[in-house]
């Protein structure tokens, strides 16, 4: 299975902090395996995500692949030679702790979850009545609050792919989440991309984007990946 936080196979516990807290700090595997009387192997969501992706997705064939996924907040991982890296306390991927703006982080401000927040501030809507496709929409529409939201959140994607290209200096980073689905996201992320970089005049350092293959199903795909691997 694929979840959320910092998921410890061996160890049979999902640690850490996540969306759902209900599944967090008891052995969660010996109870799933007990249930179901069948064995249980357990992945990060985003690495299971990642791990499709450069295995049987977009970056199949590569051997340094970043994948960030764009969702609730923001989370990922780096894969060498179809290897995920998880570092020494199972957080590496957590990239939505980066911090961009003060002491504003990567999740903060780079989400279309945040991106409805501040517009519903500005314009006094209720969140409920309000989505990232509607804003999209009426931005389209020439709504000046929603193009200039919209703007902030294509730039901070900028730096933050940006941050994560130097730090690994990957083969390619793959997109994924919600927001990858969106017909004209990859290019609108890579026009962004290329003006910060042009500012920069840092253009010999562009990153390759690439948009995610497998979607929704990509930490699903990963999963069972994941269990093949640990059965050889």
């Amino acid at each position: 299975m694929s979840a959320p936080g910092v998921v410890l196979n061996e160890e049979g516990i999902i640690d850490g902090i996540s969306a759902i807290p209900y599944i967090h700090h008891f052995p969660i595997k010996q109870e799933l395996m007990d249930l179901f009387e069948l064995p249980v192997a357990m992945i990060n969501d985003a690495n299971a995500a990642g791990m499709a992706e450069a295995l049987r997705g977009a970056a199949k064939g590569l051997k340094r692949v970043l994948f960030l996924i764009l969702g609730t907040g923001v989370g990922g991982v780096f894969i060498q030679d179809g290897q995920l890296y998880v570092g020494k306390h199972g957080y590496a991927g957590e990239y939505g702790m980066i911090f961009l703006e003060g002491e504003k982080t990567f999740s903060e401000l780079g989400t279309v979850v945040r991106l409805v927040e501040r517009y519903s501030k500005q314009t006094n809507e209720a969140i409920k009545n309000l989505s990232g496709e509607i804003i999209f929409e009426r931005a389209k529409n020439g709504d000046q609050i929603a193009q200039d939201e919209i703007q902030k959140f294509y730039r901070t994607l900028a730096l933050g792919i940006f941050n994560l290209q130097v730090a690994f200096d990957p083969d390619c980073i793959v997109l994924g989440g919600g927001i990858s689905s969106r017909a004209t996201f990859l290019d609108e992320i890579k026009a962004e991309m290329t003006h910060f970089l042009k500012e920069k005049e840092w253009e010999y350092f562009a990153p390759e984007l690439r948009q995610c293959v497998f979607q929704n199903q990509a930490n699903l795909i990963g999963a069972v990946e994941y269990f093949k691997s640990i059965q050889k």
